[in-house]
């Protein structure tokens, strides 16, 4: 009796190393990032002036890149030693907007634009309608850095973030 149960023991032991084996070898990570490092697929711009940045996204590399959410603002401050989301509203508040596309194709050479006007944007308490308030406040100066989610032929997304500064 007792060899019959060292032997299951023993065989259960193996079913779970096989089975920690297969669980973390099949793990991947689904998105890479890449800190202020040049990628080898896209071309990044920034244009600032006195009112609004200008941000341009270009494919340089020779296939198809799916950008994620081209038209949402995906912009983060530096304060405190940490990165915090800046809130930019698409669309004002209680407005019915069609949502954004959340992917976008660009073909070798071609390119994407956004802009931005420097304010925040949220919205506030609602009116005697029970529509909110869309509160507007011009950002402050500092260091910030807008976030691209990217993927080259089915590969991984990639995250790349390009720092400017207010």
């Amino acid at each position: 009796m007792y060899l019959w149960i060292n032997i299951f023991t023993n065989l259960m032991k193996q079913i779970l190393i096989f089975l920690v084996v297969i669980f973390f070898s099949s793990c991947k990570p689904s998105e890479k990032n890449t800190l202020n490092q040049k990628p080898n697929d896209i071309e990044t711009e920034i244009v600032i002036s006195d009112n609004q940045i200008h941000f341009q996204v270009k494919n340089i590399s020779n296939d198809t890149i799916v950008l994620y959410n081209p038209q949402r603002l995906n912009i983060q401050r530096f304060v405190n030693n940490n990165w915090e989301k800046v809130r930019i509203l698409n669309c004002p508040c209680g407005a019915p907007c069609a949502k954004p596309d959340e992917k976008l194709y660009l073909f070798k050479g071609q390119s994407h634009s956004i802009s931005w006007d420097k304010q925040e944007s949220w919205c506030g308490n609602k009116n005697e309608n029970g529509i909110p308030k869309t509160i507007k406040s011009l950002s402050l100066s500092g260091n910030y850095r807008i976030i691209i989610i990217y993927q080259l032929n089915q590969a991984d997304k990639q995250t790349f973030y390009k720092e400017f500064e207010l």
